[in-house]
């Protein structure tokens, strides 16, 4: 199994509730190439409350995998896959929160990817 580091954007910005599909690339991260995801057999994203020091902290607020919530975007050639998130998965959160991404391929190598920061604004229309 081999571990290599994969860039995906810095952060993403959405509103609590909102039922969203958030689309990410995965590039190299010192090329910038993207990475064709088409060989992929197992996508896993985990969703993490953010410590005082920056840090991910306590289990996962929110869990998707590839076949379930995870999805490749054009056979995954763009290197685009996304991520349908529904009102109950964001309902009760507000703030920043860690996110971690794993790719697995049919020969069991893992590619890691850069964590990134999901912005989760209130809701504050709530009428």
């Amino acid at each position: 199994m081999s571990h290599t580091s994969t860039r995906l954007s810095d952060f993403h910005r959405m509103v609590s509730g909102d039922i969203v599909a958030l689309q990410y690339r995965v590039t190299e991260g010192i090329s910038g190439a993207v990475i064709d995801l088409s060989a992929f057999t197992a996508i896993a994203i985990k969703v993490f409350a953010l410590g005082a020091d920056g840090r991910p902290t306590g289990a996962a607020l929110i869990t998707d995998a590839l076949a379930a919530d995870v999805t490749l975007v054009s056979g995954g050639t763009t290197g685009l896959f996304q991520q349908a998130l529904a009102l109950a998965d964001t309902a009760g959160l507000a703030g920043s929160y860690w996110v971690q991404v794993k790719l697995t391929n049919a020969s069991s190598q893992v590619r890691t990817c850069q964590p990134f920061i999901l912005i989760i604004d209130a809701d504050l229309i709530t009428a």
